[in-house]
């Protein structure tokens, strides 16, 4: 039986086990070892109230440096790079600072960062170690000022701690403001009307002069002065707001909701209104949500002192408040999608917005400065629809035309070469400049080479050097790639010009569907901005359209500042004309099937009754034209004063009809076309003129 115990493996002469793997692979796959470098380190520094000052960033990043020198790191981007003031450590998407640490991590560009604590970076358990993970996943350390490297044990102690913290500090400041408003005291301090007293924090006494403001916006309001009416005497009379800016109806108005607003302040009655909501942010996103707490939770206290105005005056502007919001107004207007909101301007520079003056009348577009705070002087309208409409043939016929979108095309695929062309040589520039950098880097590791200079002056050099590399591998990650420069391709702009002429037709109307949605994206990428300045008495309009040629291509392909894009458009409108034939879009699609007698008699027919009107002697105006006349307006309810000039003089049309009923000759005529197996005449075409059969219209 074999003893394995006593099988020795025979020795071997000492070598390094490096050597047992292949010499080509390590060649190929064993990279040289770098040489020792100091760590480079950033700082980061918040404060988190306004109470605080520069001075606490200031501490915090001496703290840091000197932390930095002692465990023999170098600072490598300036100290107050990374940095948030005034900003809570409970969120970070709010925090520039911190997102912009976060951002330089992946560029390997330092290796530790270095905080005054743990609840500087943040006050939340999860988002600091989240922070941790993601400084860790790229091989960043985490170092405090005042404790040294922080690993996963230390960042949930103290982690733990600062959110404790946190929450026990809202907890006492929450009871404090409680205690204070149940003894009569403002837990937030001053609003409008008053000033803080001298007794100390939250103790108030009535502003004379805001409290003769607040009294008679209430008096003015209680009157039946509408709000907007109020706001804008406010700012006519260059009274400022509480922001110490101009007033606006938001301001007084206020929301029922969270009893914001002037004119719902409990305080201006004599009474005290606290803890009735409390606010909660999303831990991610740091969105406010506003919740209404029970009602024993609610703390109201009089205090008379306060009293602006009486308290019948305030509670008849509840009334009127309440009545206003509960009061549904029934748009009488048909549902109109506004094509470009936010974009039309009027020429003060406000966006103009859309109202209802009178059901007849539509939506108009009127000054939102003039309607909401008074501050412009020009309150004149104009129909919504007329005004769209206009747009969209401006920009259609001097936009989307073949000859522009042509050239438009040609320019962009030569300015794409271009930059093709600028792009590889900056490429090339700049990777020569990288190589000389890197060699030279490499170079002050050289004892030999260096051997003339102190190693600070070194070391200054490194990290200056260090720096420049960087920049340079991020501006040439951030070169745009040549497989991806934008290609000219606007062949859909006759489609678009299409369905924009389609669109003038439909509008006023809602555009829901998903066609819509594209068509509506497509103009808005055309137009971004529109001026609309009314001529003296607003007995007309001047539009400026700035529009943008690279809308013509589609949104995945269009790259900013390739060429030049911009194109303003002006034209001049006079005073709006109403009726169905007021749309020059709409005269065209008339006058098109006029001159094609789509709605004519056939020759058969007209053979058939024309010895109907042999009896009227007509001298300006054919028979035969009378009657397809008639029957047009039938068809398409164009108006007789309106017919397109191929029929003859609209007025000599209307008055040789008007003959022909009252001697029944068109009468006669619809039954003899009635006769025929395929005439034109419909049922009503009989009795459709027979307002006249007592005599032609005075």
């Amino acid at each position: 039986m074999n003893n394995h115990s006593s099988l020795k493996r025979p020795e071997s002469p000492s070598r390094n086990k490096i050597e047992l793997l292949s010499a080509d692979w390590r060649a190929r796959s064993v990279q040289e070892p770098q040489p020792v470098r100091r760590p480079r380190a950033v700082i980061y520094a918040r404060y988190s109230t306004s109470n605080q000052d520069e001075d606490s960033i200031t501490r915090q990043i001496e703290s840091a440096k000197r932390y930095i020198e002692k465990i023999g790191a170098e600072l490598v981007m300036p100290a107050d790079r990374f940095a948030d003031r005034a900003l809570s450590g409970a969120y970070i998407v709010t925090r520039d600072g911190l997102n912009d640490l976060l951002s330089s991590v992946a560029r390997g560009v330092f290796d530790l960062v270095v905080v005054e604590d743990a609840d500087r970076l943040s006050r939340d358990l999860g988002h600091l170690g989240e922070l941790h993970r993601t400084l860790e996943h790229h091989g960043v350390e985490l170092h405090a000022s005042m404790r040294g490297k922080l690993g996963l044990a230390e960042i949930a102690m103290y982690g733990f701690l600062s959110a404790e913290q946190r929450a026990q500090l809202k907890i006492r400041t929450k009871a404090g403001s409680k205690q204070a408003a149940e003894q009569g005291r403002a837990p937030k301090g001053s609003i409008y009307g008053y000033s803080s007293a001298s007794q100390g924090h939250g103790y108030l006494v009535v502003n004379v002069e805001q409290a003769a403001i607040v009294h008679l916006v209430f008096t003015m309001f209680d009157e039946g002065v509408p709000v907007r009416a109020i706001v804008r005497h406010l700012n006519r009379e260059e009274i400022p707001s509480p922001q110490g800016k101009q007033w606006s109806a938001a301001g007084l108005r206020g929301s029922a909701k969270d009893g914001s607003g002037l004119l719902r302040n409990h305080r201006y009655k004599g009474v005290l209104f606290y803890n009735r909501t409390e606010t909660r942010r999303h831990p991610d996103t740091g969105k406010r949500t506003l919740l209404m707490r029970p009602e024993e939770d609610w703390v109201v206290v009089e205090v008379p002192e306060w009293q602006i105005v009486d308290t019948a005056l305030w509670d008849r502007a509840q009334d009127r408040l309440a009545k206003s919001g509960a009061t549904v107004r029934v748009r009488a207007s048909k549902k109109h999608d506004q094509l470009l909101p936010g974009r039309i301007h009027c020429s003060c520079g406000a966006a103009m917005t859309s109202v209802v003056k009178h059901s007849a009348q539509g939506r108009r577009l009127q000054c939102s400065a003039y309607v909401e705070k008074g501050t412009c002087s020009i309150g004149h309208s104009v129909g919504q629809a007329y005004v769209e409409r206009n747009i969209l043939r401006m920009v259609r016929d001097g936009i989307v035309n073949e000859r522009t979108v042509e050239a438009f095309e040609a320019a962009y695929r030569d300015e794409a070469r271009r930059l093709a062309a600028d792009v590889e040589a900056e490429r090339a520039t700049l990777e020569a400049k990288a190589i000389k950098l890197d060699r030279d880097i490499d170079q002050t590791w050289d004892k030999t080479a260096m051997s003339g200079f102190s190693i600070e002056r070194v070391s200054g050099w490194r990290a200056k050097w260090e720096n420049e590399l960087a920049d340079l591998r991020e501006r040439l990650k951030c070169l745009p790639r040549l497989d991806r420069l934008p290609k000219a391709d606007a062949s859909g702009a006759a489609t678009l010009r299409g369905a924009m002429s389609e669109l003038i037709l439909r509008i006023p109307s809602p555009l829901q569907s998903a066609d819509d949605q594209r068509l509506l994206a497509s103009i808005r990428a055309l137009v971004p901005r529109v001026e609309l300045a009314f001529a003296k008495g607003g007995r007309g309009y001047t539009l400026r359209v700035d529009a943008r040629l690279d809308g013509l291509l589609p949104a995945a392909e269009r790259t900013p500042a390739v060429v030049p894009v911009a194109r303003l458009l002006e034209a001049a409108f006079g005073p709006t004309q109403w009726g169905r034939m007021a749309d020059p879009d709409r005269r065209d699609e008339v006058t098109k099937l006029a001159q094609a007698r789509v709605h004519g008699l056939r020759d058969h027919e007209w053979q058939a009754i024309a010895h109907i009107f042999d009896a009227i002697d007509l001298r300006a105006v054919r028979a035969r034209d009378v009657v397809d006349a008639a029957l047009f307006h039938l068809r398409t309810s164009t108006p007789l004063s309106k017919l397109p000039s191929c029929y003859g003089h609209p007025k000599t049309v209307r008055c040789a009809l008007q003959r022909f009923v009252g001697a029944g000759l068109w009468h006669d005529a619809v039954d003899e076309l009635g006769r025929l197996h395929d005439a034109v005449v419909v049922a009503g075409d009989r009795t459709a003129f027979d307002r006249w059969k007592a005599g032609p219209d005075p």
